[in-house]
This record gives C-alpha cells, sequence and structure tokens, in this order.
C-alpha cells in the first residue's frame, strides 16, 4: 500500500474479493485514521540486507536471461523469432 499510494500521481484505485479485500480495507482504514501521515514499519537492519539481497538475486538473474535471449535470437531473423515464438505458444496451449 505504502509503494502505491507513495507512487501515484493522482488517485490509488483498490479492489478486491474475500479475505485478501478485507485485510486491504482494514489497512486502508489505519491509514486514513493517521491522514495525513503515512505509518509503517521499517525493516529492520537483517530485514534490509535480505531485501536487498532478492532483489540483487532477481535482477542478476533477469540480466543472464536476458544475455542468454539476445545470444539465442541474434541468428534469428524478425520473422524467424515471430515463428519460434507462436509455435512455443501453440505447445503450451497444449499441455
Amino acid at each position: 500500500m505504502f509503494t502505491a499510494i507513495t507512487r501515484t500521481k493522482g488517485w490509488v484505485t483498490i479492489s478486491g474479493i474475500g479475505t485478501a479485500s478485507k485485510n486491504w480495507e482494514e489497512e486502508v482504514n489505519k491509514a486514513k485514521k493517521n491522514f495525513p501521515n503515512l505509518r509503517f514499519t521499517y525493516p529492520s537492519e537483517p530485514e534490509m540486507k535480505i531485501m536487498g539481497r532478492d532483489l540483487q538475486d532477481g535482477a542478476l538473474r533477469k540480466s543472464k536471461q536476458a544475455k542468454m535471449l539476445d545470444e539465442l535470437l541474434s541468428d534469428m531473423s524478425p520473422e524467424e523469432i515471430k515463428l519460434f515464438l507462436e509455435q512455443r505458444q501453440l505447445k503450451s496451449k497444449k499441455k
């Protein structure tokens, strides 16, 4: 919620159903009670390290994947790439 509210340029719309929506409703009500302040629990130093590591691992993995994909696709024309992706899509629908 903190990220959604602090990144918006205007309005924020939150929707949902079931238990998850009730949790959001409680969070929004807490935020309204504290208006105009937005209160949140700042992560501890160990939690920050874990979050940083997780973000770094994800970014590193995506970077490696992008390099591999670039390497694989460098020998293919745009038409070949399109055909390849269409074939992969068909295979995944059959599963």
